[in-house]
């Protein structure tokens, strides 16, 4: 697996998968850390969970310490989009670095990710630490099947306690975001969610339980949970014509609850659901870069016409409402001025094209995106910078309109487990280009012409009539 770099300071930090040297499952960190406090909220206004843990802990050993291990469950992990952990009171970013296996903790499987501290911490002083990540695991339906106009509820499972090989003196576990939160088969003295401030605070008892148990909430979110099984983005380069030309296919899910019975267009449309909030997908928002044009959306029986744009944004209606389980492909595309995204420096002919990493639909999670570059015949690619993991990078050729020597040179990356906030994220290419190979061009394209009409012309000259 590579992970590229990237010079440039994103608010995004995406988890980077690579080798920490090797490690069985039988690992364990040493109990150098005491968790003063761990408060773990779960956040699931979005479609997918986001959670953030405050820390603080204590250096509880003989020496001082600057590695923390921060455990997470298998089953989250392989869902991870994003880890970032940083000091609480100065926002700085501290380098982390998941382990390459898995380790066992009370019967259940962990991935320990190793946070190194920019400076050895004496044994006996605290540190304040946040850790944010997001993922989109343990998120179902309550009921697989619900009527037109119901509430749709959500519930999630998550473990109950600290998922941490260091003791732990105190913890709370809140979850924010919704309406309506319970603990599912809780006890009666359980406590309920706060519909003011939507939020439902636990604070379990340590002593009780190990730390593979598990606490199931349900909530209600009358929204949709759009997916993105797979989407294929296709940026086309043109030096000649001055133009970036987006295309992206999308093959989109809901994962909200089922709909009971058959899809009625009449009744969808007498009890004005389209104008009403619900688990069903009526229209969804792009965000595109600024003074895009030539805007085209079609699916797979033609074009649709239901799509407006305004300004920067591309907002699409497809041509019925998606409900959960429902599967929708379509494609977009739309145009772009080749020097609102590109660098040159003449002196050398090199280029840096500075593109968005995704402008799909918002609040959704992505299993799959296969980006291409496709760069003009002749260019020679230097670097691709990129802040996501990569499950896989190639440089193919492939030939298109008037490619007649060696054609395209694509560059394509696949990742998987991408959030919306992605948008935020930009990728680098740097090539070379020179002006021989943009002016060598048409030549060839001139050659075959001449070619072709001096054949013509020389056919011409024959004569192939039988003569009497």
């Amino acid at each position: 697996m590579m992970v590229l770099s990237y010079p440039i300071a994103l608010v995004l930090f995406v988890l980077c998968r690579f080798a920490a040297g090797e490690v069985d499952a039988s690992f364990t960190p040493k109990p150098v850390w005491e968790n003063i406090d761990y408060a773990r909220k779960v956040n699931v206004l979005k479609s997918y969970p986001h959670e953030a843990v405050q820390l603080t802990i204590k250096n509880v050993g003989s020496q001082p310490e600057s590695i923390y291990y921060f455990g997470i469950r298998d089953d989250v992990y392989e869902k991870l989009s994003m880890f970032a952990a940083f000091f609480k009171d100065k926002k700085v970013y501290v380098d982390n670095v998941p382990l390459p296996s898995s380790s066992e903790m009370d019967g259940q499987s962990v991935r320990y990710i190793m946070i190194k501290l920019p400076a050895a911490v004496e044994p006996g002083e605290k540190v304040q630490l946040e850790v944010d990540f997001a993922h989109n695991a343990g998120r179902v339906p309550l009921q697989e099947h619900i009527s037109l106009g119901a509430g749709h509820y959500m519930r999630i499972t998550t473990n109950k306690l600290p998922c941490t090989p260091y003791p732990t003196a105190k913890y709370t576990l809140d979850f924010i975001g919704a309406r309506e939160f319970r603990e599912l088969d809780a006890k009666s003295s359980a406590p309920a969610g706060d519909e003011e401030n939507q939020s439902l605070k636990l604070s379990p008892d340590l002593s009780t339980a190990a730390s593979s148990s598990n606490i199931t909430v349900t909530y209600r979110r009358d929204l949709p949970f759009p997916r993105v099984a797979n989407l294929r983005r296709d940026i086309w380069v043109s030096h000649w014509a001055g133009t970036l030309q987006f295309e992206e296919y999308y093959e989109l899910t809901n994962d909200a609850a089922k709909l009971k019975g058959g899809f009625s267009r009449a009744e969808f449309m007498k009890g004005q659901y389209a104008f009403k909030p619900g688990p069903y997908l009526v229209g969804f928002e792009m965000h595109l870069p600024e003074g895009a044009t030539e805007h085209y959306y079609t699916d797979l029986v033609g074009m649709v016409s239901t799509h407006k744009v305004v300004d920067d944004r591309f907002f699409l209606k497809p041509r019925f409402p998606i409900f959960g389980g429902w599967f929708y492909n379509f494609t977009v595309g739309w145009t772009n001025e080749l020097s609102q995204l590109l660098h040159s420096d003449p002196s050398n002919d090199e280029h840096v094209l500075r593109l968005p990493i995704l402008n799909g639909p918002l609040d959704s999670f992505y299993d799959n995106v296969e980006l291409s570059v496709y760069l003009p015949e002749g260019a020679q690619i230097l670097d691709v910078q990129l802040p996501l993991t990569l499950q896989e990078k190639g440089v193919t050729n492939e030939y298109s309109y008037f490619d007649l020597t060696s054609g395209h040179v694509k560059m394509t990356v696949k990742c998987k487990n991408i959030i919306d906030t992605v948008q935020k994220g930009t990728l680098f290419v740097k090539y070379k280009y020179a002006k021989q190979a943009l002016y060598w061009k048409p030549i060839p394209i001139a050659l075959y012409v001449f070619v072709f009409l001096l054949s013509y012309f020389l056919l011409k000259q024959i004569d192939f009539s039988i003569g009497k």
